[in-house]
C-alpha cells in the first residue's frame, strides 16, 4: 500500500512539475493556453457522443460492420486531405473548415434525431466526422508540435494527451446517459460549445504556416503582453502573420538585415 501511495504521489509530482516548466515565459504561458483549450475543444463538442451514435444508428438500421469499415475509410480520406492541404490553407483555415462542418452537422442532428429522417442523420453524422478529421483530429496536434520550443515540447504533449485522454473518458461516460435523455438537446449542447469554439480559434490561436519557431515565439510573447496589459488590440490578426510571413528566407528589412525561417 505505502508503494502504490508512492507511485501514484511521485505522478502527481510529475504532472504539477511539466505544468510549471511550461509556464515560465509568456509565450510557454500563451502556448498552454492554446494547447489545452484547443484539447479540451477537441474532446467536449461530441465527438466520443457522435461517434458512439453512429454505432448505435448503425445496429438499429441493419448496416453492420460494412457502414464501420465505411467509416474507417472516411475517416483516412478526411485526414489525408487535412495532411495535404495543411500547408497551403494553413491550421487555422483548416479549424475554421472543420468546426464549420462539425457545426453544421451538430444543428441538423439537433432537428432531425427526434423524426425518421435516419438517412439524413446518417449523412450529418458522416460530414461532422469529416469535419473533425479536417479541423481537430490533426490540426491541434500539429499546433502543439509548433507552438511549445523544443525544450518543452516533450512536457506540452505528455500533458496535452493526459487531458485529451481524460476528458475523452469524461465525455464516453457521460455521452449514454446524455444521449437516452435526449439526443437532441446533446447535439444541441454539443453545437452551442462548437461555436465558442470557433470563436476561440478566432482570438486565441496563431496560424503558424510558415512561420520558423522564432517568429511563432515573439508572436505568443508579444500577445501574452498585450493582453496583460489589457490592450485592445486584436492578436494573431491577418496583418501580424503577413508581417511576420514577409521575414522569408532572402528577405531584409529596413537595416538591411536578413530574416530565415
Amino acid at each position: 500500500a505505502v508503494s502504490s501511495n508512492s507511485t501514484q504521489n511521485n505522478d502527481t509530482i510529475s504532472l504539477i512539475d511539466a505544468l510549471q516548466s511550461l509556464v515560465k515565459t509568456g509565450a510557454q504561458r500563451t502556448a498552454l493556453k492554446i494547447g489545452l483549450g484547443l484539447v479540451t475543444f477537441q474532446q467536449i463538442t461530441g465527438q466520443p457522443s457522435v461517434l458512439y451514435y453512429t454505432a448505435t444508428l448503425f445496429d438499429e438500421i441493419g448496416l453492420g460492420n460494412g457502414a464501420v469499415i465505411g467509416v474507417a475509410v472516411w475517416k483516412l480520406f478526411a485526414t489525408l486531405c487535412a495532411v495535404a492541404f495543411a500547408d497551403s490553407y494553413g491550421r487555422k483555415t483548416l479549424l475554421y473548415i472543420g468546426c464549420s462542418l462539425m457545426a453544421f452537422a451538430l444543428l441538423t442532428l439537433t432537428f432531425t434525431t427526434s423524426t425518421n429522417l435516419i438517412y439524413i442523420v446518417l449523412v450529418a453524422m458522416f460530414i461532422y466526422i469529416g469535419g473533425y478529421q479536417v479541423g481537430f483530429g490533426p490540426v491541434v496536434w500539429t499546433l502543439i508540435s509548433e507552438i511549445f520550443p523544443m525544450e518543452a515540447r516533450g512536457k506540452a504533449l505528455s500533458v496535452a494527451v493526459f487531458t485529451n485522454f481524460a476528458l475523452n473518458a469524461l465525455i464516453t461516460l457521460a455521452c449514454s446517459p446524455l444521449l437516452a435523455f435526449s439526443p437532441s438537446l446533446t447535439f444541441a449542447m454539443f453545437f452551442i460549445l462548437e461555436l465558442i469554439a470557433i470563436v476561440f480559434i478566432k482570438y486565441h490561436v496563431p496560424e503558424t504556416k510558415g512561420l520558423s519557431l522564432e517568429n511563432i515565439t515573439k508572436l505568443l510573447e508579444d500577445d501574452y503582453i498585450n493582453r496583460g496589459g489589457g490592450s485592445s488590440q486584436q492578436n494573431f490578426s491577418a496583418e501580424t502573420s503577413s508581417l511576420l510571413l514577409s521575414k522569408s528566407p532572402g528577405s531584409t528589412n529596413e537595416d538591411g538585415l536578413s530574416f530565415t525561417c
